[in-house]
């Protein structure tokens, strides 16, 4: 084993070479900090730890020297090589922890980690766009996100504290349809391209239900509702001209309205839910015509 040690005004070195004259321990300082050097007596496997103003590093290869260890305390960092590449990689700072699984380009694929007490699971594709994701929401509740190949999400499952619901959005992230649950019961909405709810669904905890269609910025719609002890239908035109159904425990009825929404017709059982009666109004609401059948 032999020594070399050197000096100047920016530091020292020294070296210990073996019978062969190959440097198996490097020490050495400057400036900026100390480095320790170790290697193998026959491959090519090294240890390395060196001292910064930055920080400290300490890097470990196998016999190859294409694949290792790397400890940065300066980035936080550990990190674990393969093949001449980056593999995987764990860092912490103030915001949260990240743990990276690379491809074999060395990039970031999968991540796992944390942000601001939130935890969650990434998945990127060869673009490196997220196209899954799934983790806790902002009101500390399962969340699960799918992506396409340009990271717009286009699908999104979510739990919070009143129930579940599910988004469907196209392929720039709008909207198109939700579907909710909570105590009151579910509801399922579409929207139109500027995001206006055009058709609902709800189904009351309590029992019964309501469907509406309709257009934004028109009168025209649909509603169909079942409810208590009552079926309803009802149609309005743009105009505001409506037809509505309504069937009771006591009978049916059907009334038709003029576009201010006067009574034009009614149709229907009579006050006692036996027999029937017919009432033309005119356009005062004065009905002109009453035609019924009574006990």
């Amino acid at each position: 084993m032999i020594a070399h040690i050197t000096g100047n005004a920016n530091g020292g070195m020294m070296r210990l070479y073996n019978e062969e004259g190959r440097v198996l321990v490097e020490n050495s300082c400057t400036s900026e900090g100390g480095e320790i050097f170790a290697r193998h007596t026959k491959h090519q496997g090294m240890v390395s730890i060196k001292n910064s103003s930055k920080g400290g590093h300490i890097q470990m290869t196998d016999a190859m020297a294409t694949a290792g260890l790397e400890l940065d305390s300066a980035q936080s960092m550990i990190s674990g090589k393969t093949s001449s590449r980056s593999a995987w990689s764990i860092q912490a700072n103030a915001n949260g922890n990240r743990l990276d699984f690379m491809d074999q380009n060395g990039s970031s694929r999968l991540l796992i980690g944390s942000e601001q007490d939130r935890f969650g699971i990434l998945m990127k594709n060869q673009k490196g766009s997220t196209v899954a994701a799934i983790g806790a929401s902002a009101q500390d509740c399962g969340e699960i996100q799918l992506s396409n190949a340009d990271g717009k999400n286009e699908v999104v499952l979510a739990a919070d504290p009143m129930g579940g619901q599910m988004m469907l959005n196209d392929s720039t992230s709008k909207p198109f349809l939700l579907a909710a649950s909570s105590e009151e019961g579910g509801r399922v909405e579409m929207f139109d391209i500027d995001g206006e709810t055009v058709t609902s669904m709800i189904g009351f905890a309590s029992g019964g239900g309501r469907f509406a269609s309709g257009i934004p910025g028109s009168s025209t719609s649909v509603i169909l509702e079942a409810m208590n002890d009552s079926g309803i239908l009802g149609l309005r035109s743009r105009d505001g001209q409506s037809l509505s159904a309504q069937a009771r425990p006591t009978g049916s009825m059907l009334v038709i309205r003029d576009g201010v929404g006067g009574v034009g017709l009614l149709l229907g059982s009579g006050p006692s839910g036996k027999g029937s009666e017919l009432s033309l109004r005119n356009s005062k609401g004065k009905e002109i015509v009453l035609m019924g059948e009574t006990e």
